[in-house]
This record gives C-alpha cells, structure tokens and sequence, in this order.
C-alpha cells in the first residue's frame, strides 16, 4: 500500500521514475545498507568481547575493526557525494547541498531516531510487547 502511494505522489507531481524516484531512493537505501552494515561489524566486536568468546583476535577485534573502518570510510564518501548522486547541482553543474539533499539527510537520520524513540517508548509503557520484539529478533 505505501509502494502504491508513493507511486502515485511521485507520477502526480510528475517526477521522472529514473533520473529522479529511482536516483534519490537508490542512493538512500545505498547509504542505509552501508551504514547497517557498519552496525553490524560494531555487534560482532561488542557481542564476541562481552561473552568473552574463544575465537582468537583475528575474528574478535581485528577483522571486524577493519571492516568498521572500511564501512564508516565509504559511508563518509557516499555522504559527502549524495547530493552529486541526487542530481542536486547549482546553474554551473556542480554538486552543492540544496534543499532536496537536506530533506535526504534529514530523513537518513531522522528514521533510525524514529526507531529508537519507538523501542524507548515501547520498553517503557508496553515492557511485553518490547520483550516480544526482542525474543523475535533475536531467533
């Protein structure tokens, strides 16, 4: 239902599917699955270290630290060039950061704020639904 809307918005105000919908979508979710990943190395370091898990320095600190490292590099590049992927360019053709890449910004950082309000509120007045989410997260 989302996907429907979201289509019919964009073909509304007739926005061009691939230089625009496709462009400014693929980049979002581009930096997303980037910065989840990055995350993740930083659970593994944190999970393998807090239950003191035999697996040698190799697998506990080091190779995750270097594929943190990799993964906050290339999060900072995709960042920094997001708007010259958005196609957010002044008169001369050079990226700059206008309104359309605040408004990507915003909204790369502003949904995982949105998550953690949500867990923050969930623990605090629905405890059971919150342990539900975590028993299935978990699994």
């Amino acid at each position: 239902m989302t996907c429907l809307l979201l289509i019919s918005f964009f073909a509304l105000i007739q926005l061009d599917p691939y230089l625009k919908v496709y462009t400014w979508f693929g980049g979002v979710g581009t930096v997303a699955i980037v910065l989840l990943m990055g995350l993740a190395s930083l659970a593994v370091i944190v999970y393998l270290n807090r239950e003191k898990i035999p697996a040698g320095p190799w697998r506990t600190w080091i190779a995750p630290t270097i594929g943190l490292i990799g993964l906050i590099f290339v999060a900072f590049l995709l960042l920094k060039n997001l708007p010259m992927l958005l196609g957010d360019v002044d008169a001369d053709g050079n990226p700059r950061v206008g309104g359309l890449s605040i408004a990507i910004y915003i909204l790369i950082a502003g949904f995982p704020m949105l998550g953690l309000t949500q867990a923050f509120w969930l623990r605090r007045f629905r405890p059971v639904d919150y342990r539900g989410v975590i028993d299935s997260a978990s699994e």
